[in-house]
């Protein structure tokens, strides 16, 4: 959910070979809430028996669209006994969403149109290049602020306030949210999360309303 859509991961499913892979779609994916998208291997697609044992995944009569049960008479046993033969058959239940799936066929089509995301992951590098560069030259001077060294991704950075309290990193954060700026409080440090759409003159805003947050409550 915090990579898919945004990280290159083109090498997942050739290198590791992941029987399953799951993710919200409402982050990277830019879909709405309440949507949910799997990858599920070919090898066990046949043999797996879904946990909802809902009309949906069986398979229609033939001619057929999808199957109704205002339509398609049950057999002995309910509905068809026969689910589908790929992955159709472990989709959640009931019917389509009419609003969220264009919603979400939308969005996915703007994360396809970004092309190569090392591309874009190198965007994002650049443009956040003053924010590191200020951090790391001042981390131990007059920043306020540390972030962990390392290979790293550039759409998730994690910013450490030194010496902050969590309640004076929520009224920092308030703050910062209060000049239009947005970043979350998590596990003792702020996570900042840049998209390709941010500038150059929303980084800077973001470093002088850190410094600003920072000596307000010096």
């Amino acid at each position: 959910t915090q990579a898919v859509g945004i990280f290159p991961l083109s090498n997942v499913i050739s290198d590791v070979q992941p029987t399953m892979l799951c993710c919200s779609a409402h982050k990277w994916l830019r879909g709405p809430s309440g949507c949910c998208l799997a990858y599920i291997s070919p090898f066990v697609q046949e043999h797996w028996i879904p946990l909802d044992l809902h009309g949906r995944g069986r398979d229609f009569e033939a001619g057929a669209t999808t199957w109704n049960a205002s339509k398609n008479g049950m057999g002995p046993h309910g509905y068809p006994e026969q689910f589908y033969k790929d992955a159709r058959k472990f989709d959640s239940g009931g019917k389509a969403n009419a609003i969220l799936l264009p919603m979400l066929a939308t969005s996915l089509e703007e994360v396809v149109a970004l092309g190569d995301l090392n591309q874009a992951q190198d965007t994002l590098k650049r443009l956040m290049q003053p924010l590191m560069a200020w951090v790391t030259e001042n981390e131990n001077e007059t920043s306020g602020y540390s972030i962990a060294p390392g290979p790293r991704a550039h759409h998730l950075i994690g910013l450490m306030p030194n010496n902050r309290t969590p309640e004076e990193m929520l009224q920092m954060a308030k703050t910062l949210e209060d000049m239009g700026i947005y970043i979350a409080v998590r596990c003792g440090g702020f996570r900042i999360a840049p998209y390709v759409t941010t500038t150059k003159e929303d980084v800077e805003k973001l470093i002088e309303g850190l410094k600003f947050v920072s000596g307000q409550l010096r």
